[in-house]
C-alpha cells in the first residue's frame, strides 16, 4: 500500500522619565512623548515588545489595540481592577460599561470555534456539529457554547481531546431552548464549568471500532513513528533518509505534524502481507505549498503504484489529486478530490465498502467510483514527499486507517478533530 506515492515535479522607544531640578527646589516633570506616536516596553528585558501606547491606545501582547485595552493573552488580576465610573467595585473585574466578545454563529451544518469566546448554534434549519480548538493548545481558554432553538440536535466535538466525562462528543438533543454550556481547557480536555442543561448523553463516537492504524505524528526527537490505535497489530513506522523529527516537527492540522524537505524523506511501516481486504477506509491532513492541479514538467509513472492511496501530481489528469484503488485484475481506478487549499491543511478521506470507492475533501463527499474488488498488497504503509524540487516543503498529520467504510458523519467527526482553514 502506497499513501501518498511520490511522483516528480519540474520547474519556492525608548521610555523617557525626566527629572529636572531648578532654582527654588522647584520640581519639573516632563511628559512621556515620542515623535512616532507610540511608546514601547520591554518589560522583562528580552528584547521583546510587551507593551505598546499609541492613540489607540494600550495594547498588551499581540494583535490589534482597541480604543481601549487590547489584551491578546491571559489577563491575570490580583487586586481590585474598575472599568467605568462605578463606585462599586470587587476583588475581581467590575465593568460598568459593555464587555465585547468575540462571537460566532452557526447555523444548520458544522463548524469550529477557533477564535470565538462565545457560540450562538442555530439549530432551528437541521443538526449542528460544533467542533472545540484542540484542547492542548488552548490551556486556560473559556469557550459558552449557547443553542438558541429548540429544534434538531447539537453535538459538540472536543477537537481531538476528551470533553470530561464525555470522552469527544458531547450531545444535546433537541426540546430544551435553553441548553449551554461553558469549557474550559485545562492544556489536554476540555472541562464543563456549568450547564443549564443536565441531560446530554454521550455521542455517537464510533472512530475507535476497527481503527488498525494510527499515526498522530505528534514525535519531537527521535525517527520512531508511535503508533496509537491499541490494535492487536503492530504498525509502528520510522523515518528514512537520516530524517528525523527534530527540525521537521512543525504546527499541525490536530496538534504537531511532520515535514518533508527533502526528496527522499518517508515515513514508512515495512509490514509483508494483506493489511486490508473487504473494506477500508483512510484519513490523512496534507499541507504543501504545489498545486495539485498544474502538471509536472517531468512525466511520472501512472498509474500509480501501489493498493491504494492518494495520488496528488501528475501531468495525467486521471492521476491528479485523486484517491485510487487497484483492482485485483491490478488496473486502476480513482475518485477525484477536485479541491485542494494550496498552503493550508487539507483533509482527505477514502472509504470503501466492497462496491464503491468515496472520496472526501475536508469533510465534503467530491467523487465516487464502483469497483467491487482489490488486489493484494505488499503491507507496506508510506507517507512521502511529492515532488521532486527540493525547494518545496510538504507537511503530513494524523494517518489513521480503519478496515471497515466510514460513513459521512464519521468523516465530518474526523475532519473536526483538525484543522478548519
Amino acid at each position: 500500500m502506497f499513501l501518498p506515492r511520490k511522483s516528480p515535479w519540474g520547474s519556492s522607544a525608548l521610555f523617557i522619565f525626566s527629572l529636572g531640578i531648578l532654582a527654588g527646589l522647584h520640581l519639573l516633570f516632563a511628559d512621556v512623548t515620542s515623535r512616532t506616536g507610540s511608546i514601547s516596553f520591554d518589560v522583562n528585558q528580552d528584547g521583546q515588545k510587551e507593551a505598546t501606547l499609541t492613540t489607540d491606545g494600550l495594547k498588551i501582547g499581540t494583535g490589534n489595540p482597541s480604543a481601549n485595552l487590547h489584551v491578546s493573552g491571559n489577563a491575570i488580576i490580583t487586586g481590585t481592577l474598575t472599568i467605568g465610573t462605578t463606585t462599586t467595585t470587587s476583588n475581581n473585574l467590575y465593568i460598568s460599561g459593555s464587555l465585547g466578545m468575540s462571537v460566532l454563529s452557526v447555523t444548520s451544518g458544522s463548524n469550529k470555534a477557533n477564535d470565538s469566546s462565545v457560540v450562538l448554534a442555530d439549530t432551528s434549519a437541521g443538526n449542528v456539529y460544533l467542533g472545540l480548538p484542540d484542547p492542548r493548545e488552548s490551556t486556560g481558554r473559556m469557550i459558552t457554547v449557547k443553542r438558541i432553538s429548540t429544534s434538531n440536535n447539537l453535538t459538540i466535538g472536543g477537537g481531538g481531546g476528551n470533553i470530561e466525562n464525555f470522552e469527544s462528543l458531547l450531545e444535546i438533543p433537541s426540546g430544551n431552548q435553553n441548553a449551554s454550556y461553558v469549557f474550559v481547557s485545562n492544556g489536554t480536555q476540555w472541562y464543563i464549568l456549568s450547564s443549564l442543561f443536565a441531560n446530554a448523553t454521550e455521542g455517537s463516537n464510533t472512530l475507535s471500532t476497527n481503527l488498525i492504524l494510527h499515526w498522530p505524528l505528534d514525535e519531537t526527537s527521535g525517527n520512531v513513528i508511535s503508533e496509537t490505535s491499541n490494535s492487536t497489530n503492530t504498525y509502528t513506522g520510522n523515518l528514512y533518509n537520516e530524517h528525523y523529527f527534530s527540525g521537521n516537527s512543525v504546527s499541525g492540522a490536530v496538534y504537531n505534524a511532520l515535514k518533508f524537505d527533502d526528496l527522499a524523506d518517508s515515513a514508512e511501516h515495512r509490514n509483508g502481507g494483506n493489511v486490508l481486504v473487504d473494506q477500508y477506509s483512510w484519513s490523512l491532513w496534507v499541507k504543501t505549498s504545489i498545486d495539485p492541479s498544474v502538471a509536472p514538467s517531468a512525466a511520472p509513472e501512472d498509474p500509480p503504484q501501489g493498493a491504494l492511496g492518494y495520488s496528488f501530481v501528475s501531468d495525467n489528469t486521471l492521476w491528479r489529486n485523486v484517491v485510487f484503488h487497484r483492482k485485483a485484475d491490478d488496473s486502476v481506478v480513482g475518485a477525484n478530490i477536485s479541491n485542494f487549499n494550496t498552503g493550508s491543511w487539507n483533509h482527505i478521506v477514502a472509504t470503501w465498502n466492497g462496491s464503491t470507492l468515496t472520496a472526501y475533501h475536508n469533510g465534503t463527499l467530491t467523487d465516487n467510483v464502483a469497483v467491487t474488488d482489490l488486489s493484494t498488497q505488499a503491507g507496506n504503509i508510506i507517507l512521502q514527499h511529492p515532488g521532486d524540487d527540493g525547494a518545496i516543503t510538504s507537511s503530513v498529520d494524523d494517518l489513521q486507517i480503519f478496515d471497515r467504510a466510514l460513513d459521512s458523519e464519521e468523516v465530518q467527526t474526523l475532519y473536526h478533530s483538525g484543522s478548519i482553514e
